[in-house]
């Protein structure tokens, strides 16, 4: 019996292990729709002093953006249902406007940041 136990505790100590080196880091989502708003230098602050290393906004302004700029947290922006017909159908101006706002909120591009910044710049486009 005690050979058993011996084998079930290598495996779970094994199990442990590989399921600790599978976590890649933290994340959170960040909305808007609330009642009492933070800063969101506050809020970037916060997300550091806790460990978090990724955020997805779901509407990213410039002062949102601005916070998050060399933070070391990587962004994801949620593109609206109602603007992914223009985002897909002009992926030059998307990918133009995208490297202006990454040159204004001084981040360093990556494919990620290439999509995100597509994604919250096309929010300032305007449709005529």
């Amino acid at each position: 019996m005690s050979a058993a136990w011996y084998w079930c505790a290598i495996h779970l100590l094994f199990l442990g292990i590989l399921q600790r080196n599978r976590v890649d880091g933290l994340g959170v989502n960040w909305g808007t729709m609330a009642t009492h708003k933070l800063p969101p230098k506050t809020v970037v602050q916060m997300m550091k002093d806790n460990g978090i290393q990724r955020v997805k906004l779901f509407y990213a302004d410039q002062s949102t953006m601005d916070a998050v700029a060399g933070s070391g947290i990587k962004v994801m922006v949620a593109i609206p249902n109602d603007q992914l017909p223009a985002d897909l159908e002009d992926q030059s101006s998307a990918t133009s406007s995208s490297l202006t706002a990454m040159a204004a909120s001084s981040s360093r591009p990556t494919s990620s940041s290439l999509m995100a910044m597509a994604a919250s710049s096309s929010r300032g486009r305007s449709c005529t």
